[in-house]
């Protein structure tokens, strides 16, 4: 029996521009996502489930929620995102 776990990120509605800001889901909907999935998949056995802020994980070179070396740097903007992350066993 193996602990694992899945990512719910916010999902990018619009990329930003020169004169605008780039625009995501709100946690509302990103919790909606995580509880359709554990409704679709009974056989898991929820361990936690917790919020984590990554940053600059839209960046173009980030790997997104699954970087394990994710950087800010002083000489340009650090962007947040609330990521909700369930750990599960699956209970079959």
């Amino acid at each position: 029996m193996d602990i694992t776990f899945i990512d719910f990120v916010p999902k990018r509605l619009a990329k930003g521009g020169l004169l605008s800001s780039a625009r995501y889901e709100n946690i509302e909907v990103t919790v909606r996502k995580m509880n359709q999935w554990k409704d679709e998949n009974s056989s898991i056995e929820i361990k936690n489930i917790e919020t984590i802020l990554l940053p600059n994980i839209y960046n173009p070179n980030e790997e997104g929620n699954k970087d394990v070396d994710i950087r800010t740097h002083a000489n340009m903007t650090t962007n947040w995102y609330q990521v909700i992350r369930v750990w599960y066993i699956v209970t079959v």
